[in-house]
C-alpha cells in the first residue's frame, strides 16, 4: 500500500505540457434596425433558425436574425406589472429543450411587490417570431425583500432536461435574512425542476434534498449570493456558475457533470475562499469552494490574476469556427473588463487573465447561438461577437517540485522572459485555499528558476506558479501536489531541449528500466540506464502526443504521463 500511495504522489507531480489560449476580440455588432435597450441576456431557440434573442431589462425580448433587429418584440411583459428598479426586471430567457415540437419559453422577471416570477409562454404556432403575452403560465413565485439587488435571475436546461433556476440572496449587503445558508428559503440558492410533469412542476426524484426534511425539495445548491449567469457544458454537462461577491472576492464555481448536486457555496460564512461570517456556520468540509477567485483591490498582497467588482459569468467555447478556442470557459469582470479564460480538469485549473482594456463597457451577459459561437452585450445597449485575434504567449515550459526532507523546493522554466515582471509562488495545504508564499523577479536571459519552501504548511502541499506579464495579463499554471513523506526517492520526466524524453532520479535509484508506451499501449521503446538521462532512445523524432512512461527498479515502479508537444 505504501508504494501505491507513493506511486500516486509522484504521478500528480509530473509535468505536463502547456497549450497557448487564444487572445479574444469582442467584435462589435451593427445590427439594422431598432436600437437595443439594457440588454441583460442573450438565447438561442436551438431550432436551427440561427435567431438570437436579446432579453432587455425593461420588460422585452427582440429578435436578431440575418444581421437586423426585428421592429416587432418577441414578447413584451410591461403590461404584466414588470418592476425594474435597480438589479430587477426581465433577467433571464430559456426555450423548451424541445423547441419547437414543445412551442414553450420560459422567463424570470420580478413583479411589484417585489416577487421573483418564473413563467412559461406558449410560441404562436403560425408564427415563430412571436410569444403570445396572452398565454402566461405561471411556475414559480418567490418573495423577495424589499431590496432592488441580488435577484439572480438565470434559467438553463440542463442535459437531463431539468430548468435550472438562479436565485440570488435577496439583497442588501452581507445577506441580512441570512437566506444562503437557510434550507428552508429559496433565495439564495439553484433550483432544479422538472417542467414537463407535475401542476405546475413536479421534483426530481434524484434531486439531492428529496430526503431532507430540513432543505426544500426544489434546492440543487445552497449558499449562493447572486449567481449572475451559469451555464453547461455543451460537449461535457459540467456546470459552471459566476457568483458575484460582497466586497473582497468574486468567484467562479463548478460541479461536474453527473455530480449529483447538493454542494454548499458557502455564502455568507464565506467568501470566495474567506471566512466572511464565522457565527453560526458549519465545519468547512460542509462547504465547496470555488475553483478560481479574484479579488476587488490588491491590499491583501499580490495581485497576479487581476481585480474587479462584478463578475459576468459565461460559457465554455463549443463553436465550430474557432478551434484556439475549444474548451475554454470565458468570464469577464463588469467593472474592471479584465477577461478570464479557464480550463478545469476535475483537479487542476488553468486560468488566464486578459486586460479588459477599452474592448467593452459594463458586460451584462454571454449568450450562445445554434453553433455555440459566443456574444456578449452590455449595457450600454452594445452587442459582441467573440472571436480569437491570435494567440497569448505562452512562456512555462514546465514547473516541478521536488522534496526534501524539510524543504521543497519549485523548480520551473520559461521559453522567454522579456514580457515576464514577476513570478509568484502559492502553496496549499487543501487545495483551496492559496496563498503567495514568495516572489522571485526575472533576471535577463534566465530561463531556469527554482524556489525554496523552507516552511511547508504540511506533509502533502500544492502549489502553483503564476507569471505576471508587463501588459498586465497574467497565467496560472496546474496546480502541483507533493508528498513530503516520501522525499527520499523519486523519478520525474520532462520533454528535453533536443524534443527527446529525459528522465532524473532523486536518491539512490540504482540499475532501472524505462519504457515508453503509445496511448493504445504499444511499446515505443525500452532502455536500462544508471543514472539521470535525457533524450530517451528512440523519442526525440516521436509524434505530438500523449505517451505513458514506466521508470522500473527493483523496489519501486512510477508511472509518469508524457504529453509531447
Amino acid at each position: 500500500m505504501k508504494d501505491l500511495l507513493f506511486l500516486s504522489s509522484i504521478t500528480l507531480m509530473t509535468w505536463t505540457g502547456y497549450t497557448q489560449p487564444p487572445l479574444l476580440d469582442f467584435q462589435l455588432q451593427t445590427p439594422e434596425g431598432p436600437a437595443l435597450v439594457d440588454p441583460v441576456d442573450i438565447a438561442s431557440a436551438g431550432d436551427g433558425s440561427g435567431r438570437l434573442f436579446i432579453v432587455e431589462k425593461r420588460g422585452t425580448v427582440r429578435i436578431i436574425e440575418n444581421d437586423t433587429v426585428r421592429a416587432s418584440y418577441f414578447l413584451d411583459v410591461r403590461p404584466l406589472g414588470i418592476y425594474t428598479a435597480g438589479e430587477c426586471g426581465l433577467l433571464g430567457l430559456a426555450f423548451h429543450p424541445d423547441f419547437p415540437s414543445k412551442p414553450f419559453i420560459y422567463i424570470y422577471y420580478i413583479k411589484s411587490g417585489p416577487v421573483s416570477r418564473i413563467a412559461r409562454f406558449d410560441v404562436n404556432p403560425n408564427n415563430p417570431d412571436d410569444a403570445q403575452e396572452n398565454t402566461e403560465f405561471i411556475i414559480l413565485e418567490v418573495d423577495q425583500p424589499s431590496f432592488d439587488n441580488h435577484k439572480a435571475g438565470d434559467l438553463a436546461f440542463g442535459p437531463d432536461g431539468y430548468l435550472y433556476i438562479t436565485l440570488g440572496d435577496g439583497g442588501s449587503a452581507g445577506d441580512p435574512g441570512e437566506n444562503g445558508q437557510d434550507g428552508q428559503e429559496l433565495l439564495g440558492k439553484i433550483l432544479r425542476i422538472d417542467i414537463d410533469n407535475g401542476n405546475p412542476y413536479s421534483i426530481p426524484a434524484d434531486n439531492p434534498f428529496v430526503d431532507d426534511e430540513d432543505v426544500l425539495n426544489e434546492i440543487w445548491a445552497l449558499g449562493m449570493r447572486n449567481p449572475w449567469r451559469l451555464s453547461f457544458d455543451r460537449e461535457t454537462g459540467d456546470l459552471w456558475i459566476g457568483d458575484v461577491g460582497q466586497g473582497i472576492w468574486e468567484e467562479i464555481d463548478f460541479e461536474p457533470a453527473g455530480s449529483g448536486g447538493g454542494r454548499n457555496y458557502g455564502w455568507d460564512c464565506y467568501e470566495g475562499n474567506a471566512t466572511y461570517e464565522g457565527a453560526g456556520c458549519l465545519d468547512i468540509s460542509n462547504y465547496d469552494f470555488p475553483i478560481f477567485v479574484y479579488p476587488h483591490n490588491c491590499s491583501q498582497g499580490p495581485c497576479p490574476y487581476g481585480t474587479g467588482n462584478s463578475i459576468t459569468g459565461g460559457f465554455v467555447y463549443r463553436g465550430s469556427e474557432f478551434t484556439s478556442m475549444q474548451g475554454y470557459y470565458i468570464c469577464v469582470d463588469y467593472g474592471s473588463e479584465n477577461i478570464w479564460l479557464i480550463t478545469h480538469d476535475g483537479e487542476n485549473t488553468e486560468i488566464t487573465m486578459q486586460p479588459g482594456g477599452s474592448m467593452f463597457n459594463q458586460l451584462t451577459t454571454f449568450g450562445e447561438d445554434d453553433d455555440g459561437e459566443l456574444y456578449a452585450a452590455t449595457l450600454e445597449d452594445q452587442l459582441y461577437r467573440l472571436v480569437p485575434d491570435g494567440f497569448l504567449p505562452v512562456y512555462l515550459t514546465h514547473f516541478d517540485l521536488i522534496p526534501g526532507e524539510t524543504t521543497v523546493d519549485l523548480r520551473w522554466k520559461v521559453e522567454n522572459v522579456a514580457d515576464i515582471t514577476m513570478f509568484t509562488l502559492e502553496r496549499s495545504t487543501d487545495g483551496i485555499f492559496f496563498r503567495p508564499i514568495g516572489i522571485v523577479t526575472p533576471a535577463p536571459d534566465k530561463l531556469n528558476y527554482t524556489f525554496t519552501d523552507l516552511v511547508p504548511g504540511s506533509t502533502i502541499n500544492y502549489y502553483r506558479l503564476v507569471y505576471t506579464l508587463f501588459d498586465g495579463s497574467a497565467q496560472i499554471s496546474a496546480v502541483r501536489t507533493i508528498d513530503r513523506s516520501h522525499y527520499e526517492i523519486s523519478t520525474e520526466i520532462y520533454t528535453h531541449a533536443s524534443g527527446g524524453l529525459a528522465v532524473i532520479f532523486h536518491g539512490d535509484v540504482g540499475q532501472t528500466g524505462v519504457l515508453v508506451y503509445s496511448s493504445d499501449g504499444r511499446i515505443i521503446t525500452r532502455q536500462n540506464i544508471d543514472e539521470s538521462y535525457s533524450d530517451i532512445e528512440g523519442t526525440r523524432m516521436l509524434p505530438v502526443g500523449v505517451y505513458v512512461v514506466v521508470v522500473k527498479s527493483d523496489a519501486h515502479t512510477w508511472i509518469h504521463k508524457w504529453l509531447k508537444h
